[in-house]
């Protein structure tokens, strides 16, 4: 693509995420001051696509108008200059090197004349070596009769007092710290064990949900379940790596979203080549509050997919942990963060 074509090119982004910003903040203004997050979500999403965007049509334009050559044309390395030799210094240095060795010269034959002097005069101390004399002998002392023997009681052995082990108490540990009358299912505890303190206690035995739905897109999921007809739009992966992502926002679809029954089979977009456009309810929720193809989510990967007796979930206090037909699970906190693990 020529820098003429991709400015044109871009230049079509510019206005799609333009008027994408304004259809947003219409519906935002509809809302007043209680306006949903999703809305607020896809116009953050919009305004940073769109700044990215001008950056590169402006640098596209400047280089066009100027004539530059494109900014990924390499460019040789300019080669170091060599420093000049500064003979001054090398001088000096000379010099001062020729003093120290005259120095050095004339020191070593004084230090040795004074050394010779020093030692000449130190008094050398003489040793006399005299005969020890020998200890006369004298004569050995009247050895002691042996006692008369007693007859002495033996002593009382008494008892040594045995020491006692006293256990120390148990420390603590995070399963003793917070405990709970309600364990998780057995497909959860995992999860559950390192994110316990930020999930809380679980509140209920768990359930299955039958029949649900999902659908995978660029950006993330929709989950459907249908005992409570509530949609989780969770962005466990990243729109323009395709980097599956294990942590990150979430939000669920209040019930007042609910489909109204029209374009049960979408609105005929056209989805690049292995792309799908999002049809039912899930294609309604998609096409009126998530922003369509240019929201976080993009397209959908696959179409959507219902099943029964696979999705189960679980209430905690601070939120919620769910498995759907696929061996991902996620925990759902209250504060718009997800965690998940395989």
């Amino acid at each position: 693509m020529t820098e003429l074509e991709e400015i044109a090119h871009l230049q079509k982004l510019q206005d799609k995420h333009r008027q994408n910003i304004h259809r947003l903040e219409e519906q935002l203004a509809s809302y007043g001051m209680d306006r949903p997050l999703p809305l607020l979500y896809n116009l953050e999403f919009e305004r940073a696509q769109l700044r990215q965007v001008e950056e590169r049509l402006e640098e596209l334009t400047a280089q066009v108008e100027s004539g530059r050559p494109p900014r990924y044309e390499p460019k040789r390395p300019l080669a170091k200059p060599r420093r000049p030799v500064n003979w001054e210094k090398v001088g000096a240095i000379a010099g001062v090197l020729g003093v120290l060795i005259a120095l050095g010269a004339w020191l070593v034959p004084h230090a040795a004349d004074s050394l010779s002097t020093w030692l000449s005069k130190t008094p050398t101390a003489v040793v006399s070596l005299t005969e020890t004399p020998k200890p006369t002998e004298t004569s050995k002392p009247p050895e002691p009769e042996p006692p008369t023997p007693t007859n002495t009681p033996p002593p009382t052995p008494t008892s040594t007092p045995t020491p006692t082990y006293t256990p120390m108490p148990p420390t603590p540990t995070k399963s003793s710290i917070l405990s709970c009358t309600i364990p998780p299912l057995d497909e959860f505890a995992p999860l559950w064990e390192k994110n316990r303190n930020d999930l809380g206690c679980p509140v209920d035995r768990g359930t299955v949900v039958s029949p649900a739905c999902e659908e995978a897109f660029e950006g993330g999921h929709l989950f459907w379940r249908s005992d409570t007809t509530q949609i989780y739009i969770v962005y466990d992966r990243d729109k323009i790596t395709s980097q599956e992502l294990f942590s990150g926002n979430w939000f669920i679809g209040p019930r007042e979203w609910g489909w109204d029954g029209s374009n049960p089979n979408g609105i005929g977009l056209e989805p690049p080549s292995n792309l799908y456009e999002p049809i039912g309810g899930l294609g309604w929720l998609w096409r009126e509050y998530l922003g369509r193809e240019e929201g976080r989510l993009g397209w959908a990967t696959g179409k959507e997919y219902c099943f029964e007796g696979l999705m189960m979930a679980q209430l905690y206090q601070n939120g919620l942990i769910y498995k759907s037909s696929d061996s991902k699970i996620y925990a759902l906190l209250h504060n718009d963060k997800f965690i998940a693990s395989r």
